[in-house]
């Protein structure tokens, strides 16, 4: 499901001026097993990202670990610490007509670990 969810996603990417993508983990293990599970979590998606974009692809790929922190639920489940076990990208673009347009289509598929950023104007619009 997550591959077919970054191929969707695919025209938004190749307009990002970055991407950066964090993982995260549950509240299991210490902090430096969680920082590797979390910098792997995000490693991967890179690569899947890399791929889906292609080699010659100039858009910068930033990953990032965070692993014991910045849960969504609170870790007193199985389910709760598999929605924690997760991976969010977000999205820069310029502050373009274009790339406005092309957000608000992508909309649907922006739901859940995401956010596009307009660097350039100093503001965020979460994908909610």
């Amino acid at each position: 499901m997550a591959k077919a969810r970054l191929a969707e996603l695919s025209v938004l990417l190749k307009q990002a001026a970055r991407v950066r993508i964090v993982g995260y983990t549950d509240d299991i293990g210490d902090q430096a097993l969680n920082d590797k599970l979390a910098l792997a979590r995000a490693l991967a998606v890179a690569s899947q990202l890399r791929q889906l974009l292609g080699q010659a692809s100039q858009t910068p790929l930033i990953p990032s670990g965070r692993g014991l922190c910045c849960y969504l639920v609170a870790n007193q489940s199985w389910g709760a610490r598999a929605a924690n076990r997760r991976v969010e990208l977000l999205i820069e673009l310029e502050d373009t007509p274009g790339n406005a347009w092309l957000i608000d289509r992508h909309q649907p598929l922006l739901a859940g670990p995401a956010m596009v950023r307009f660097p350039s104007a100093g503001g965020a619009r979460a994908a909610s």
